[in-house]
């Protein structure tokens, strides 16, 4: 090639369009244009198509009760989901067994308060909450009470 050489790769490095600084002008632009249009409609279909061979695997998984699944060189996984409902958590600010300063202290609680223009509400850090369990009676009772379940997440583990 004369020039600059310009050269659009795939992404396993083949060429798929190439120019040279005397034919790069704006008549091939239409050329490319069309191609990228027709490459965002085949990542479209590839995802939709990842998307519904996830949703029929989680669907078969959990039908059989499996955490995971091998299928040639590739791993699904099923995890449960957790959620935590912070409103079941706001009596352990008056709970014997803990104090409100010491789940300040250790960053566990961040506690309500009013900056322009809003109100922040109290939020738990669930993370620096769960040693707390350990001191058990209404202070474990209130945080495992304060679990909740969500659907699952399937996650493709790719081969390295």
């Amino acid at each position: 090639m004369e020039g600059n050489e310009y050269r659009l790769l795939d992404s396993d490095g083949d060429t798929v369009y190439e120019a040279t600084e005397s034919t790069l002008d704006a008549t091939g632009l239409d050329i490319i244009v069309e191609q990228w249009g027709l490459a965002d409609r085949e990542a479209k279909k590839a995802q939709d198509r990842v998307g519904r061979w996830g949703f029929y695997l989680k669907g078969r998984m959990e039908a059989i009760a499996a955490t995971e699944s091998v299928g040639g060189a590739y791993t699904a996984k099923l995890e449960p989901g957790t959620s935590w409902d912070q409103k079941a958590l706001l009596p352990l600010l008056e709970t014997e067994g803990v104090t409100t300063e010491e789940l300040v202290k250790d960053g566990a609680v961040v506690l309500s308060h009013t900056p322009e223009p809003k109100v922040v509400p109290t939020v738990f850090n669930i993370t620096r909450l769960k040693k707390y369990i350990k001191r058990g009676g209404r202070v474990k009772a209130l945080i495992e009470g304060a679990k909740g379940v969500t659907p699952a997440t399937l996650k493709l583990i790719k081969p390295k």
